[in-house]
């Protein structure tokens, strides 16, 4: 998540980034692990819908 963190900082001086660069960063990091987060639950979801067919 750093590493995306940093991506969406789009600098490695975090020293010197504006706090829109921080916010935009912050943004992309939790949007992120929202959308896996979804994913992980739907996978969970199906293989409980999965079980319950068989």
């Amino acid at each position: 998540m750093s590493a995306v963190f940093a991506l969406g900082v789009g600098t490695d001086d975090f020293a010197h980034a504006t706090p829109a660069d921080i916010e935009a960063g912050m943004r992309l990091t939790f949007l992120l692990a929202g959308c896996l987060m979804f994913v992980a639950v739907c996978i969970a979801f199906a293989n409980r819908f999965q079980r319950t067919m068989s």
